[in-house]
């Protein structure tokens, strides 16, 4: 019986992992999310991973998984989206897209937490104000039009 102990625990067991690979694994565990990736103040320059870490770090992952592919740019103009349109448009595009891109219902809780991430960042009032200005310019031109 000692002998079969013996044969058992000197079976040299083959590691899942290599060395390396341990090493990459283990580092990135010790690793904090908000040390992963340091985004840049403004939000226009996010790329696509700054946008996804936040929305993540943020306990936001359908979003993360909704907004996939979207930069800093692109969230800054989806929440203006978000702040004008009336909010059952807003849901039904966002179930929409939902079901398209990652076949899940949109989760009405994490809408809510991700409008209000938006108003404490104030992200809407920083789209460009080249666009703001084309805009204003079309109203005023538009209102000239009318009177003449």
């Amino acid at each position: 019986m000692a002998d079969e102990r013996n044969k058992i625990s000197n079976k040299s067991i083959k590691p899942a992992l290599n060395s390396v690979e341990l090493l990459v694994d283990s580092s990135m565990l010790m690793q904090r999310p908000s040390e992963a990736i340091s985004s840049p103040d403004n939000v226009q320059d996010w790329t696509e991973t700054h946008v996804h870490e936040w929305l993540c770090k943020n306990d936001l992952p359908q979003m993360a998984r909704i907004l996939s592919g979207m930069d800093g740019l692109g969230l800054i103009y989806f929440s203006e989206h978000m702040l004008q349109s009336e909010s059952q448009q807003v849901l039904l595009s966002l179930q929409q897209d939902s079901l398209r891109r990652v076949n899940e219902n949109v989760s009405l809780i994490e809408i809510s937490r991700l409008q209000s991430l938006f108003e404490k960042q104030d992200l809407a009032t920083l789209a460009p104000r080249k666009q703001m200005t084309r805009n204003t310019k079309n109203s005023k031109s538009s209102r000239h039009c009318n009177i003449i």
